[in-house]
């Protein structure tokens, strides 16, 4: 419930604007974006709501991202962290991701996922993420292993400044 907590007051400390005469047609170097995302499957194995700080560096072709999220799994709860890095130009990018998942209301299993994907933050912040990844589980009892995973995300970017 602490992690919870924590989440919810992290997320909450982001200051967004729903209305804006901004419209991006590429993303800005050395600019920092804020997204809002839901994930089919992906780290949380079934349905996730993201909050996700990008940061862009000047070079426009790389950059940074830290998100967070809770999600519901078959069984239970889940919240998940994730970082990694974009590679890109204007608005199109390939991310590399670690993101660890706790899964609340279940004695199965909890996830790292290794993320390598696509990602193109469009017209008007619309965000798009296609990401194969790699989870590995680690079981309640101590049992691990390891199988391929996709997730898809569909969201919006707001530009900060």
């Amino acid at each position: 419930m602490k992690l919870v907590l924590t989440l919810i007051l992290l997320l909450a400390s982001f200051r967004m604007h729903a209305q804006s005469d901004t419209v991006f047609k590429e993303t800005i170097p050395g600019s920092n974006y804020l997204s809002l995302y839901g994930e089919l499957l992906g780290n949380s194995y079934t349905l996730s709501i993201n909050a996700e700080y990008a940061h862009l560096f000047n070079d426009k072709r790389n950059g940074i991202y830290l998100r967070g999220g809770a999600g519901y799994i078959y069984y239970g709860t889940s919240v998940l962290f994730e970082g990694g890095y974009l590679i890109g130009k204007n608005k199109n990018y390939f991310e590399l991701g670690f993101g660890y998942t706790e899964a609340f209301n279940t004695d199965d299993e909890d996830m790292v996922g290794i993320r390598a994907g696509y990602r193109r933050m469009g017209k008007n912040g619309f965000l798009l993420r296609v990401s194969p990844m790699l989870a590995i589980l680690k079981y309640k009892n101590g049992d691990k292993e390891a199988w391929p995973w996709l997730g898809l995300s569909l969201g919006y970017s707001f530009p900060r400044r």
